[in-house]
């Protein structure tokens, strides 16, 4: 938020511009075990839909990027049995 209200200040004085914001796919679609990122990025994703629908008509765009799931060697055990096929947690990513 503060990031946004200090940019955003300059952007309203020249009626232009582009706030980008980086959330998650866990904010739409949230992972077990980690409950309090999935709530941070849902916010970010709130957030950035309250900004864009408060600077309408102002010359200044909202957006954020949400980006997808990736396996990484933080999270390979959680997304792959010790087989190789894929784990019950990572059905999530196909379901929707």
């Amino acid at each position: 938020m503060l990031p946004a209200q200090t940019f955003a200040k300059d952007r309203v004085a020249r009626k232009r511009g582009c706030i980008l914001n980086i959330s998650s796919m866990n904010a739409y679609i949230p992972l077990t075990k980690i409950p309090a990122d999935s709530g941070a990025k849902a916010a970010i994703s709130s957030f950035t839909r309250w900004l864009a629908t408060h600077f309408t008509g102002g010359g200044i765009r909202a957006n954020a990027i949400a980006p997808g799931f990736l396996v990484s060697g933080q999270n390979r055990a959680l997304c792959f049995n010790p087989d190789g096929t894929p784990a019950a947690r990572s059905e999530i990513c196909h379901d929707r």
